[in-house]
């Protein structure tokens, strides 16, 4: 499942959707093609599979609570 921030709709990254792992890493790479894989199940995906899932990315966060 792709990562993307909720404000500025930055790629955050890749997190797994069977476990919920944010740590997944990337074990094939190709131009038109990457795939990731969960440490902790053992889950592989292509990007972009799996529907995304909104977050907070450090920039946005940081303007939001320094504006508080």
């Amino acid at each position: 499942m792709q990562r993307v921030c909720a404000y500025c709709h930055t790629v955050m990254g890749e997190k797994c959707i069977r476990c919920g792992s944010d740590d997944p890493f990337l074990i094939f790479r190709d131009r038109d093609f990457q795939e990731f894989k969960c440490p902790d199940c053992g889950h592989r995906w292509k990007t972009g599979d799996d529907p995304e899932t909104t977050g907070i990315c450090a920039m946005c966060y940081q303007k939001n609570t320094l504006s508080r």
